[in-house]
């Protein structure tokens, strides 16, 4: 396997892995080429129910429903491209009606971006004002220290759909070519946390102080004052 299609696989476990640590348990799938590492890495976790649902639109309502019925956060994946703006409906909806929703969408290399080349778009941040939070991946790498890397962003991705209040996010994932090495290939060594623990806990704020805090933090407040006089 070639170190592009190594990286990309062991990315694209590393991400989907920490997914389910996390709780996804639902999938929606729209096929596409670029994003075949995404989906293969899906297709390994029995604990993920997966949709494939061909056109892109329907596949962002698809998941949509699926986070509304179940209360819990939904992926839906698609390739690069212009597929990824026919997402833009179903997220929109999402924001508006604080549903989590998880939107994964591959996406060419850096410097195959720009290029004139058909049915590509920018799409960093393609969704902004309407997602919780979004982040533009680094293109996979050999490196292993970029499976920690990959873990943490499905994390943060998992945390913020549902918090502080729920809606969608997004995920932009450039992948280089080749995508993929030869059939059998597929996967390799990608540990996370023991006993199943998601890379990154994420846990509820406190909306208020406890009993004696104020107390506490006038003492401190009075002791640091002391300090400077």
């Amino acid at each position: 396997m070639s170190s592009a299609a190594e990286a990309n696989a062991r990315a694209a476990a590393a991400l989907v892995d920490e997914l389910a640590r996390c709780g996804l348990r639902e999938a929606c799938i729209a096929p596409g080429s670029r994003s075949t590492p995404l989906v293969l890495a899906l297709d390994q976790r029995p604990e993920i129910r997966k949709w494939v649902v061909t056109d892109e639109r329907a596949a962002g309502f698809f998941a949509l429903g699926t986070a509304q019925v179940t209360g819990r956060p939904a992926a839906v994946v698609c390739t690069s491209g212009t597929a990824a703006a026919n997402l833009a409906p179903a997220i929109a909806e999402a924001a508006t009606a604080e549903v989590p929703l998880i939107a994964i969408t591959a996406d060419r290399p850096p410097e195959l971006r720009d290029r004139g080349a058909a049915q590509t778009i920018r799409q960093a941040g393609l969704f902004a004002g309407h997602v919780r939070w979004s982040a533009d991946a680094l293109v996979p790498h050999e490196f292993p220290l970029f499976d920690p890397y990959f873990r943490s962003l499905a994390c943060r991705a998992y945390a913020a759909s549902l918090r502080p209040a729920p809606g969608p996010v997004h995920l932009n994932v450039p992948l280089r070519e080749p995508l993929l090495g030869r059939i059998g290939s597929w996967g390799g060594e990608c540990a996370g946390r023991e006993g199943g623990q998601p890379w990154t806990a994420a846990r509820e704020s406190v909306a208020a102080l406890g009993e004696g805090a104020l107390e506490e933090l006038a003492r401190a407040s009075a002791e640091a004052r002391r300090r400077f006089d």
